[in-house]
């Protein structure tokens, strides 16, 4: 086909065959040469399926019909209690609608519609035309049901009507089956280029523009001397971390969504060491939309917060759409948790206590120079004391022995002058 508009009879039933056409194709090519170029790049080996209106190959008299073959052709769909007289793969739909605008006055509207019904098949304006006549469709509801099943036609919000999904551009018209999600419009752009798949000049073309993820994607990265990055899902461990430690969140809207009311919430419950009891403790925070990373990158939309506890234990990350306070709130992401080790105090005899402050253990004491252990005070006090004691003794000692020495010699000479 040459435009996504031009196909959606065939998309169609390929989806109802179970086939997503965006998705599970390695290539569509767009073809602006109309219904014949798309049959000869067929039969050239160019393409393996190529899309065109009823009737095409019935006019290429030429070709053997041998080597081209209707897919899933429709057995004998009948017409106006006739069969219909052409191959096809879909159900009759409406063709060409005609349309008028407000300003067009009902009288020139009634003698245009007049003359279109009185239409002479053997004219020379019809022939030159290649039609036989014009006629009301019976109902437009099932070219409408196909367009709302391909998501070709959304409802207006504001007048509660469906309007149809028109676009500029190939990509707009992307639509990616459930579960997957569009790629930017810069992966969209180098698609084929990346698969190894050439667009022929002149066509636009589509290579896997779509890829499959959740809705919302969540990542925790815990920074440290080699920094860790986790993929988190629910019921799961996304982060470990110390206590007063952040961990820092990314969150990715894959429907590229800017005005999401976003906020976390996290459950802590706490063991009293003191009482055979646990504490709750709920702190909260708003999510914030990245927009450099938006601009930057032209990815989905990007929102980030971080999350910090003081308590050791396994907490629960919850994310919420909608006000923190508002019991209305939607769950998005839960239950997510985290895991809080006790902080890793720099420096000897140093733990933490319920809150993540290193002090000295219980068998140490504050030094100026930190923390002591209670032994190694002792023996700084008694060893000191112990030698000065040994000291003064053996000076006690040293002036004792010398004053019975002086003793001794008095005494000596004192015998000496007796004699």
């Amino acid at each position: 086909a040459s435009d996504f508009k031009l196909c959606q009879f065939q998309w169609g039933v390929i989806e109802d065959s179970g086939i997503s056409f965006i998705a599970d194709t390695a290539q569509i090519r767009f073809n602006p040469g109309g219904n014949k170029a798309i049959v000869e790049d067929v039969l050239s080996g160019n393409t393996d399926v190529g899309f065109a209106r009823t009737d095409t190959i019935e006019s290429f008299p030429a070709v053997d019909q041998d080597k081209l073959k209707v897919i899933g052709a429709v057995q004998n769909l009948m017409y106006e209690d006739k069969v219909f007289p052409f191959q096809t793969s879909s159900m009759l739909y409406p063709e060409n609608t005609l349309l008028a605008l407000a300003h067009v006055d009902f009288e020139l509207q009634s003698r245009v519609v007049q003359a279109l019904l009185n239409l002479d098949r053997n004219s020379s304006e019809t022939k030159r035309a290649n039609i036989v006549s014009f006629q009301p469709a019976l109902s437009y509801a099932p070219a409408q049901n196909l367009m709302q099943e391909l998501d070709m036609m959304t409802k207006d919000p504001v007048i509660k009507r469906w309007r149809c999904a028109r676009s500029s551009e190939i990509y707009e018209s992307i639509r990616c089956p459930a579960g997957s999600f569009k790629k930017t419009k810069r992966d969209v752009d180098t698609g084929c280029s990346d698969a190894g798949l050439p667009c022929p000049n002149g066509m636009a073309c589509l290579c896997n523009p779509c890829t499959k993820a959740e809705i919302l994607e969540l990542t925790s990265t815990v920074k440290s001397l080699e920094p860790v990055t986790k993929n988190c899902s629910s019921m799961s461990v996304c982060a470990t971390l110390d206590q007063n430690a952040d961990v820092f969140f990314t969150l990715k809207d894959n429907k590229g969504r800017i005005d999401l009311n976003l906020s976390w919430i996290l459950h802590s419950r706490v063991l009293e060491t003191q009482k055979i009891q646990t504490t709750k403790f709920v702190t909260s925070g708003n999510i914030v939309r990245n927009v450099t990373y938006w601009q930057e990158t032209g990815k989905s939309t990007v929102y980030n917060f971080q999350v910090s506890s003081q308590f050791v234990g396994l907490h629960i990350l919850e994310i919420r759409l909608g006000e923190r306070s508002d019991d209305q709130a939607v769950t998005l992401i839960s239950p997510i948790y985290i895991e809080v080790m006790p902080t890793k105090c720099q420096g000897a005899n140093l733990s933490p206590n319920e809150i993540g402050i290193c002090l000295c253990d219980r068998r140490s004491f504050r030094t100026p120079r930190g923390c002591a252990k209670a032994e190694v005070i002792i023996c700084s006090i008694v060893v000191p004391i112990f030698v000065l004691w040994l000291l003064f003794q053996c000076a006690t000692s040293h002036i004792r022995r010398k004053k019975n020495q002086e003793i001794q010699k008095l005494r000596q000479s004192l015998c000496i002058e007796e004699k």
